[in-house]
């Protein structure tokens, strides 16, 4: 029997671009390869369920922001799509659409 195959996981450690998933409560919950390679973070820095303020401070520490009044933008910012949801469903179908095309409809 072979192993068990994670397509989302799969696909997450395969794109080229740094991604990085936090949840409604803002914790970490999975980021790709690429992504920690982009911000330069340590091995295993970002484990499930970490407050993702752990990132944001480390990153501030280091000076990648270049000033508070940056550092704040981005809490605020981050702090403003928290309150959003995040997530649609197409009523009455169950099916959660994973994004929009140019006309605005969702696929």
């Amino acid at each position: 029997m072979s192993p068990a195959i994670d397509p989302l996981g799969t696909l997450l450690q395969n794109v080229g671009e740094g991604v990085c998933l936090v949840d409604a409560e803002g914790r970490f919950v999975v980021g790709n390869r690429r992504h920690a390679e982009l911000l330069e973070l340590p091995d295993d820095f970002l484990r499930p369920g970490d407050p993702i303020d752990k990132l944001l401070e480390f990153l501030r520490d280091r000076g990648d922001y270049g000033s508070d009044e940056a550092y704040r933008e981005i809490r605020r910012r981050i702090s403003e799509a928290t309150q959003k949801a995040l997530v649609y469903e197409r009523p009455g179908t169950g099916v959660r659409p994973w994004g929009r095309t140019g006309s605005g409809r969702w696929f």
